[in-house]
């Protein structure tokens, strides 16, 4: 919980204080406080949160940081490691964005980026077994999706954005290499940017 407040709390930082800074040099900075939902391969669909900053450098192109947090029920995770009582993911991601549209109200676009996946795992409870003592590497990963920004004023839009993650966590029991835990999949994002 400390770690997702810090990283909330340097994201609500940076982002006001680019705001004016990009402001006096013409560009459009963004903020998108959003809600998603992740179905990956080996794990349960999980609801999360985050937020986005992006930075329009034109009406075409821009640059987007962001962080989104998911928990997930583990015990079908896997056949193999039906352990995992509950975890989560907190993924801080930087990417680019480019409007492949655009109008004063419907504007849809494409996004990439790199992704890295903080990982807390809980392996406690009766079912663990050799599990209690295993550990979870935080891992690197990427995604590509694809949008619609709908217009609602001049400085307000709703956005809808289907994406997908690519990614595995690799899972080791001291010096035992137990094996990858496949995230990959799609998750479905939804936000209201504010614009600055």
């Amino acid at each position: 919980m400390k770690r997702t407040l810090a990283l909330v709390l340097v994201l609500g930082l940076v982002a006001l204080v680019a705001t004016d800074a990009f402001a006096q040099q013409g560009r459009r900075l963004t903020i998108e406080p959003r809600l998603s939902y992740w179905l990956p391969d080996d794990a349960d669909n999980a609801i999360g949160y985050g937020a986005a900053v992006e930075i329009m450098l034109s009406n075409w192109f821009g640059l987007v940081g962001a962080i989104d947090f998911w928990s997930f029920e583990g015990e079908d995770l896997s056949a193999t490691l039906d352990a995992f009582t509950d975890w989560s993911i907190s993924d801080l991601s930087a990417g680019l964005i480019f409007y492949i549209g655009y109008s004063d109200t419907i504007n849809p676009y494409i996004t990439a980026g790199l992704d890295y996946f903080f990982i807390d795992d809980d392996f406690g409870g009766a079912d663990a077994g050799a599990f209690a003592a295993a550990g979870v590497d935080d891992s690197l990963g990427w995604h590509a999706g694809l949008g619609v920004d709908i217009a609602l004023s001049d400085n307000i839009s709703v956005v809808i954005e289907g994406r997908y993650f690519d990614t595995s966590i690799n899972v080791d029991l001291t010096t035992v290499e137990i094996g990858d835990v496949e995230v990959t999949g799609f998750a479905f994002l939804v936000g209201i940017e504010i614009g600055f």
